[in-house]
């Protein structure tokens, strides 16, 4: 995991769903994408203030997200995903 802190576009319109799913939307490409509850909160922590390392022990601290060997590995892919989908600033 890098040192740098991945920070969500503002201009990204966020809109959480009652199943606890986020689906973003980028009003410059009018494209929407649904997150499920894992990403949304990834998504709510990268605010330009934790590092990829410090987003995956902020959820591991979580009791009700099952603590699986690939956690830390899908917290890196999602982040990743967020950049090369357009959310978050570079």
């Amino acid at each position: 995991m890098t040192t740098r802190k991945p920070t969500r576009d503002p201009e990204i319109e966020t809109n959480i769903l009652p199943d606890g799913h986020v689906v973003l939307v980028s009003p410059k490409t009018e494209w929407a994408h649904t997150l499920n509850p894992l990403a949304a909160l990834v998504w709510e922590f990268c605010d330009g203030n934790n590092t990829a390392a410090d987003i995956f022990a902020q959820i591991s601290a979580i009791d009700s997200i099952p603590h699986t060997k690939s956690l830390e590995q899908e917290i890196t892919e999602l982040i990743t995903e967020l950049e090369e989908s357009g959310f978050l600033l570079e």
